[in-house]
């Protein structure tokens, strides 16, 4: 092989690292922010997207969500949780549009340009494509769970001190 050619193929190798290891950065975040969340009565989250993002995460940007309900990601999602308290109540004033979305198709855009409603165009194509996604270790933990249980499951599993 040419050094040229190798030269690409460890180019190509790093690029793929560093996505991997930038998701597992920010997987390892979310989930650390999710115990917390857990772990702190009347705390609630809130989710904020990067634009451009794709369709699935732009129709919950702003999605208020319990202790209890963690939201699903896919491979490279960018999004985050923003804390809801009393300190700060309406941290939901996120707007997104057809701009923000990288992955509208052709007759997505063309609907919502004709007046349709953004995200049920969205919607009726994720369910279309039957697009859902497998739960997290921690949102498994903590899914349908009271409070008190959800914080008992994340102790034994060592998400929190006892």
């Amino acid at each position: 092989a040419s050094v040229d050619s190798l030269v690409e193929r460890l180019s190509a190798g790093q690029r793929a690292l560093d996505m991997l290891v930038s998701g597992a950065v920010a997987d390892a975040g979310r989930d650390a922010s999710m115990v917390a969340m857990t772990a702190r009565p009347r705390v609630r989250w809130v989710r904020v997207v990067h634009t451009p993002c794709c369709q699935r995460c732009a129709v919950l940007a702003g999605r208020v969500y319990a202790h209890s309900t963690g939201f699903q990601r896919h491979p490279h999602c960018q999004c985050g949780m923003l804390p809801q308290t009393v300190a700060n109540p309406d941290a939901t004033g996120i707007v997104i549009g057809p701009g923000d979305v990288k992955d509208l198709t052709v007759k997505q855009r063309q609907l919502i340009a004709d007046g349709r409603d953004f995200n049920k165009v969205i919607n009726d194509y994720q369910r279309k494509k039957g697009d859902f996604l497998p739960p997290t270790r921690v949102d498994r933990l903590t899914a349908r769970r009271s409070r008190r249980e959800a914080v008992e499951a994340l102790t034994q599993a060592g998400y929190l001190a006892a």
